[in-house]
């Protein structure tokens, strides 16, 4: 009877280590393959978006706390807002054509948080002479612009990936979205929040104090980029390289070389559960003096993804930034 009994104790025991052992696996993350996995959900959003447009791509992906930054703008926020705006898509009629390929991906330890960047391609904007020229000419071949974007990922309480952040893919205007506010409540906010939030406060100092370009080369990760509203996007050996030539313009007595004061401040920012990745969302000013002495004024949106180093100091560098203009 003894025997038996330790029998059934023992075979429930090693059915429970089993259990732990199988189940347990699935749970730990595994970095590389969110990476992957990433990338699938960037293209298969492309995918849709080829034959649906952009909106109603992005709308299985959405939560009522995503926010998509269009080419100029405030941020259309929320899932039923998105919905609600599918239609007015103002691309002359070229939502059918517009896709994109990403790049890169990468996501926090936990696997709960991720980001991806790449490069989109729309065919120009007709134009009534342009169309008058080609038809004359017989050149059919249509012209195709391109541009990068950034998409922030995070996992919902299902495990399944939601598009947070996304920038450069909704080419809108005249949505009349309103300015956000701010959501951040450095109360509320765990000591790791507010670390990333301290990062992003003194990037953006260093940058009124010592310029725009010196504070980028300082805080960008060395493998870290930045996209721009135009040209290809920025590493770190870029900013280096723009440096030089400022300093140049400077020694050669060129007006207005490096003159330009960018500063910005947080509005919304998240971490990931492993502390080692996260992702802050704000506006940004940027003023200018030419050369006759009249001020240029610029005001945006700005997207940063931050990175806790694994080695030194382990401080947080940007591995992606990336935005939008206002006005």
């Amino acid at each position: 009877m003894k025997e038996s009994s330790l029998f059934i104790i023992t075979w429930l025991f090693v059915l429970f280590l089993s259990f732990i052992t199988v189940h347990g696996a699935d749970q730990i993350p595994n970095p590389e393959k969110e990476k992957q996995i990433l990338l699938e959900k960037d293209r298969e959003i492309s995918g849709i978006s080829a034959g649906n447009g952009v909106l109603r791509a992005f709308y299985p992906y959405l939560t009522e706390k995503s926010f998509l930054l269009p080419k100029k703008g405030h941020p259309v926020c929320g899932k039923e807002t998105c919905a609600k705006l599918a239609d007015q898509m103002d691309m002359d009629g070229r939502a059918n054509s517009f896709k994109w390929e990403p790049l890169f991906s990468d996501v926090s330890t936990a696997g709960d948080l991720g980001y991806t960047y790449g490069r989109y391609e729309i065919p120009a904007a007709p134009t009534s002479s342009a169309s008058a020229a080609n038809a004359a000419s017989g050149d059919n071949k249509k012209k195709v612009n391109y541009g990068y974007y950034g998409t922030i990922w995070i996992k919902d309480t299902e495990g399944k990936w939601k598009v947070a952040f996304s920038q450069g893919l909704v080419l809108l205007k005249g949505l009349n979205q309103k300015p956000l506010q701010k959501l951040i409540d450095l109360e509320k906010a765990d000591p790791i929040n507010r670390e990333v939030l301290a990062t992003e406060r003194a990037f953006s100092d260093y940058s009124v104090t010592n310029g725009y370009l010196p504070a980028f080369y300082r805080f960008i990760d060395d493998n870290g980029i930045s996209l721009g509203s135009q040209g290809t996007p920025k590493t770190k050996a870029d900013y280096a390289r723009l440096m030089a030539e400022v300093e140049k313009k400077k020694q050669d007595g060129t007006p207005g070389a490096g003159a330009g004061k960018l500063e910005w401040e947080a509005l919304y920012s998240h971490v990931a559960a492993s502390g080692d990745m996260a992702y802050n969302f704000g506006t940004y000013l940027y003023t200018e003096t030419d050369a006759k002495g009249n001020q240029q004024i610029g005001r945006g949106h700005f997207l940063t993804v931050w990175k806790k180093q694994s080695t030194g100091n382990k401080d947080w560098k940007f591995v992606m930034d990336c935005g939008n203009e206002v006005d």
